[in-house]
């Protein structure tokens, strides 16, 4: 497979992660319907954040598999989708609230750094049209920052200002998410690809 196809590709398996779990952080518990509905929706939320970080790993790992040698981009992605990675164990072992919170904060702060390091490498590859890359990558560091920040209230008991942080994190991620996708199509454009 064309390692510039495989980078775009990656992006938008990526983008569509994001989206998916943006949703599953827009339900909220609400008090006023009954137990067994409110069960479904819970677990609705779990499974949409489930698959969207699903998702997000695959992209992220189809994108540095899609760098020829090791650049910061290439490493922001693995790290991303090492978080990524994270959150699904949390979710997926079965943990107490508290253990699995404590996975989606370190999953949520290494997506922030990934990030971070993308940002990094695209300011210095110095191509003239990288501001969607380099945009789109620093609304994720700051989605997935103001993530891990709502899991730290969480363990403080704000659940309330936790889900909106979550909620407004996954978004401001999911934005950027897109935003680098169509940045990524870009630079393959200016690459020659």
């Amino acid at each position: 497979m064309d390692n510039r196809f495989l980078e775009v590709a990656g992006a938008w398996i990526a983008a569509a992660g994001t989206i998916i779990a943006a949703i599953g952080s827009s339900i909220k518990p609400n008090k006023n319907i009954e137990k067994n509905k409110q069960k479904a929706l819970d677990q609705l939320k779990e499974d949409l954040n489930f698959s969207g970080n699903a998702l997000q790993a695959i992209g992220n790992a189809m994108e540095a598999a899609g760098q020829e040698s090791f650049n910061l981009e290439k490493e922001g992605n693995e790290i991303q989708a090492a978080g990524n990675t994270t959150i699904l164990i949390g979710l997926s072992l079965n943990l107490d609230d508290a253990t699995e919170n404590q996975f989606d904060i370190t999953g949520n702060a290494l997506q922030a750094f990934g990030a971070s390091l993308a940002v990094i490498d695209e300011l210095q590859d110095g191509y003239p049209n990288q501001q969607l890359n380099i945009i789109g990558n620093s609304l994720q560091v700051i989605g997935n920052s103001l993530q891990a920040i709502g899991g730290i209230v969480l363990i403080k008991g704000k659940e309330k200002l936790s889900q909106n942080l979550n909620f407004i994190g996954s978004w401001i991620q999911a934005i950027g998410s897109v935003i680098s996708a169509i940045g990524q199509m870009e630079e393959e454009v200016m690459e020659g690809g």
